[in-house]
């Protein structure tokens, strides 16, 4: 008669129904619910490492657009520093053309050739 109650007690171990039998019985008896510890922690550590993993990876994300826009600051700057090349090589070129040459010399340092009569209107009008 032992081998049979331990057959419908294994039986019933391995269904699962006996497990919540005896919480159930734990429950009665004493009137508090048996805590296991062992899964408590290891739900915990998990529920943990799931908290850590989305702030590294929220905070990865904050790093990768800060990092994106200094990427597009610094290519407007060397956008604009592109420009200013250019309009220096365009300007260079033209250094050793007498047209342009003269023209700086006037606007810039204000010469004339010589016996050339310069007028300047007084009255402030354009």
């Amino acid at each position: 008669m032992n081998k049979r109650r331990y057959g419908d007690e294994y039986s019933r171990r391995k269904s699962g129904s006996g497990v919540k039998d005896r919480a159930v019985r734990t429950i009665k008896k004493t009137g508090r619910v048996k805590i296991n510890i062992k899964r408590l922690a290891a739900c915990l550590a998990v529920f943990l490492f799931v908290v850590y993993f989305i702030c590294a990876v929220i905070s990865q994300q904050v790093k990768l657009n800060r990092k994106n826009d200094e990427i597009a600051g610094l290519n407007e700057s060397i956008e604009s520093a592109n420009r200013e090349t250019e309009r220096l090589n365009k300007e260079l070129e033209n250094v050793n053309d007498p047209e342009y040459l003269e023209r700086m010399a006037r606007e810039k340092l204000g010469m004339v050739t010589p016996n050339e009569r310069v007028y300047i209107d007084l009255s402030g009008s354009n």
